[in-house]
């Protein structure tokens, strides 16, 4: 049983694209010397600012996400969710990220064949599992693609010097400065960082190369992303984050957005990593009472949603006949193991309820 334990976290951490030793740091040790010129000089006060401005400390707030993909031009699969994101904070030393999002209402609609059969990647590169039944939640490799580009990115104080910026002349914006990213050697990005002319206050970047780890396909692949923030007094923090991409006939989206400014919280180690196993298999509730409460913003393409997913029953029927169970089923050749602490997990949404009911 134990063997059996050790195997599943280990597909976990697998499946969340893990990169080794990716330790936090309030401190950041600037590398920032005089600039070469003058987008040098702005960007670098830019990363000066957002590493001084962006949340550090624990915290929750309430948030949604929306998954959906297409094969072959057709929906394939719906995930839609609200609830509350958790950061464990930057000294919380976790596989992946320290992010991580505790469902209180989920949706999901049945899967087409042609979104399971992407499983064969997972077989391939996991022998061990001998079955899963769906793939884990897209969030997972938002929350982990974030990080990995806060800390290899142009806004790392480590890293911003990998790239080659140039003032965005096309854009028009009231008060705001929009400038372009190329990397120079082997960094993962390029985009436009967009921050408040004056204060160098981060407002948004825009990326068309975005080194993503995709589930459907077990792999990090080029997508194209956007990532907002938001200042609640001096404190800046994530508020919204999508990718897209297309690949194989597959289109992928995935969205995550954060409803209301951060609150501060406790937490530590071991209670962050039983989140963490959650967040790739949480247990799906639909409340559609509550759900109506939260207006929750409909999909623009809600209606081509439906006609595509309800060949065999209407999406309602689907979200109530899917709720009460976990995301996915994970056999093994050894067998079948559970490791979340999915009472724990209900006992921390439930406090956060309170927390956020005031």
């Amino acid at each position: 049983m134990k063997m059996r334990l050790i195997l599943v976290i280990l597909i976990l951490v697998l499946q969340s694209c893990s990169f080794a030793n990716r330790k936090n740091s309030d401190k950041a040790q600037f590398k920032l010397t005089q600039g070469i010129n003058d987008n040098d000089k702005l960007i670098s006060r830019v990363v000066k600012k957002y590493n001084k401005d962006i949340i550090k400390s624990p915290y929750v707030a309430k948030a949604y996400f929306r998954e959906k993909a297409k094969c072959q031009g057709s929906y394939a699969m719906l995930t839609e969710g609200c609830g509350y994101i958790f950061s464990a904070g930057y000294k919380c030393e976790v596989p992946v990220d320290n992010f991580s999002f505790l469902c209180e209402n989920m949706r999901k609609s049945d899967r087409k064949k042609c979104w399971l059969d992407q499983l064969i990647f997972l077989y391939e590169k996991v022998p061990e599992v001998e079955k899963q039944t769906d793939i884990t939640p897209g969030y997972n490799s938002l929350f982990s693609g974030f990080r990995w580009f806060e800390k290899h990115g142009p806004l790392s104080p480590n890293s911003w010097d990998h790239y080659q910026y140039k003032m965005d002349t096309a854009f028009s914006a009231e008060g705001l400065v929009g400038i372009k990213f190329n990397p120079i050697d082997n960094a993962s990005y390029s985009g436009i960082v967009y921050f408040k002319r004056g204060n160098y206050s981060i407002d948004h970047v825009v990326l068309n190369r975005f080194n993503f780890y995709s589930a459907p396909f077990w792999s990090y692949i080029e997508v194209t992303a956007a990532i907002h923030y938001e200042y609640y007094g001096d404190i800046c923090y994530l508020s919204s984050m999508k990718i897209y991409y297309e690949k194989e006939g597959l289109q992928h989206w995935i969205e995550f957005v954060v409803t209301t400014p951060p609150k501060a919280t406790e937490t530590n180690e071991n209670e962050y990593r039983i989140l963490f196993h959650n967040d790739h298999n949480p247990i799906v509730k639909y409340n559609k009472s509550d759900w109506d409460k939260f207006n929750f913003p409909q999909d623009n393409d809600i209606n081509s949603i439906r006609k595509d997913l309800s060949i065999k029953r209407s999406l309602e029927d689907q979200y109530i006949s899917n709720s009460g169970k976990i995301y996915y089923i994970l056999t093994l050749k050894i067998g079948k193991v559970n490791v979340v602490n999915y009472n724990f997990v209900q006992t921390k949404i439930q406090e956060l309820q309170k927390l956020f009911s005031h």
